[in-house]
């Protein structure tokens, strides 16, 4: 938890011109723990006071809604297909987590490159502007392969890179970084499943 709050203070100080209000946070390739981080971040922003949005933005793989139990009937994809749905009758609310708001990938869609690409998205991340939340977070498909995240991130003030040490190529993240860099503005980068050796045996290791 004490790692989320330095998270939090690093993401605050980050850029002091500019308030930083959307971010979305993503990695390289799939299994890096980013759907984890995302929701582990989101809650403890919430627990100290904050108003935060979770933005499931992978509409070809969604995590979020099982990871936290939640129906995926109405979500993103729905709100930028729609507009009759409205954000406030769409998201969902997580039980003793009153600042926390969750908002699902949605139904599937064939082509999410033509929708991300829509003057609706647009008008969707316009309108988060206005919306009563300290910080909303994204937390889209990975960015290798597939151009949703960059799409995405065009939208939001920052992005972050998670890598997940002694897991992926150096060169995944490497390539990951310069692309992020075309289309956002780079925030830094989260490490993840770094090791720590056991007091008891040096031959054994503990994945964080």
């Amino acid at each position: 938890q004490e790692s989320f709050r330095n998270l939090y203070t690093a993401l605050r100080f980050t850029n002091i011109d500019k308030k930083v209000k959307k971010i979305l946070i993503t990695s390289s390739i799939p299994e890096e723990g980013k759907s984890l981080i995302n929701i582990v971040l989101a809650k403890t922003l919430a627990d100290i006071g904050l108003k935060v949005l979770l933005i499931d933005a992978d509409m070809r793989k969604p995590q979020i809604h099982k990871r936290l139990s939640l129906n995926n009937i109405l979500g993103f994809s729905n709100l930028l297909i729609d507009k009759k749905n409205v954000l406030k009758n769409v998201v969902q609310e997580i039980p003793k987590i009153p600042n926390l708001k969750i908002l699902t990938s949605g139904r599937k869609v064939v082509d999410t490159t033509r929708i991300l690409r829509s003057e609706r998205m647009k008008e969707f991340m316009d309108n988060l502007d206005n919306e009563d939340y300290d910080y909303v977070i994204f937390d889209p498909p990975p960015l290798l392969g597939i151009s949703d995240t960059s799409l995405i991130s065009e939208y939001c003030d920052g992005s972050v890179m998670i890598v997940s040490i002694e897991k992926v190529d150096k060169n995944l993240p490497l390539n990951s970084l310069k692309r992020m860099k075309k289309f956002s503005t780079f925030l830094g980068v989260i490490t993840n499943g770094s090791k720590k050796q056991n007091k008891s045996n040096t031959n054994d290791d503990n994945s964080d």
